[in-house]
């Protein structure tokens, strides 16, 4: 039987979910940014001694990613290496990367990481009807068979696949490095709606046209509402001359489709 959502997850509002995701996620920062509201900008004086008394302040944290320096590495490093706090540990590793860091141990663990999420992943907990649409009403059936064999809530374990697990991709794109495109590829192969659009975006925001190909296979292989988010993220990438031939490509993918 196939249990219905609960309003802790109503899909009144949630029905279009992953085009909203996708939408929102193409807007997101570009290639080797971090998020604007979680930095502010320049070199502020003092920030590396902060860092070395508060090793796990995200604040100061962020502020040196705003302006990446070798100069920060020894302090970021040493941090990295004394907190175990999530995400700290995360933002501490990307900021080593983008400082130019020559350790290979921050990338190694944020790459670690996201391979735990993808081998763990849920089965997406939305589901499809026979049209390749978002069903409003129920979850995917193979996510609530995963919830009880493992004996969690499929409401709220729904909004964990949502919000919480993707996290580890975004720290993957937020490095730039090129070293993880095979993990997001990976990601990109899963059957997690979610994690199939960040890793659209992280792989269209650090290979850009070069991750054209791959990602518009997956959209192919993808129910229609999934293959239309992931139109919506290849229209940002794609080079101009062919960015205008996707909805004739997908033209079950025009704007107003997925507004409705």
């Amino acid at each position: 039987m196939i249990t219905k959502v609960s309003k802790s997850l109503s899909f009144s509002r949630a029905a279009l979910l992953i085009a909203k995701t996708a939408m929102a996620v193409a807007v997101a920062p570009a290639f080797g940014q971090v998020p604007a509201t979680l930095t502010s900008p320049g070199d502020q004086p003092g920030l590396i001694e902060q860092l070395e008394a508060r090793p796990d302040d995200l604040s100061v944290i962020m502020r040196i990613m705003a302006n990446p320096q070798e100069r920060a590495v020894p302090a970021l490093q040493r941090a990295f290496e004394s907190v175990a706090t999530e995400p700290q540990k995360q933002w501490l590793a990307v900021a080593l990367v983008r400082s130019g860091a020559d350790s290979a141990e921050p990338l190694d663990y944020l790459i670690e990481e996201a391979r735990k999420t993808i081998d763990s992943a849920a089965p997406s907990p939305i589901a499809f009807d026979e049209f390749g649409g978002l069903d409003r009403e129920n979850l995917n059936p193979a996510f609530l068979e995963w919830c009880l064999e493992r004996g969690l809530d499929p409401n709220r374990e729904a909004s964990n696949q949502i919000y919480t697990i993707p996290r580890a991709l975004q720290f993957l794109e937020y490095t730039g490095s090129p070293e993880v495109r095979p993990v997001l590829i990976a990601a990109l192969s899963t059957d997690n709606s979610f994690l199939v659009i960040h890793a659209a975006r992280a792989l269209l925001a650090i290979a850009g046209s070069g991750a054209v190909s791959a990602v518009s296979a997956r959209a192919d292989a993808s129910p229609r509402d999934q293959r239309c988010a992931l139109v919506v993220l290849l229209m940002g990438a794609a080079p101009a001359e062919e960015s205008g031939s996707l909805f004739g490509r997908y033209p079950e993918c025009e704007l107003p489709t997925l507004a409705q």
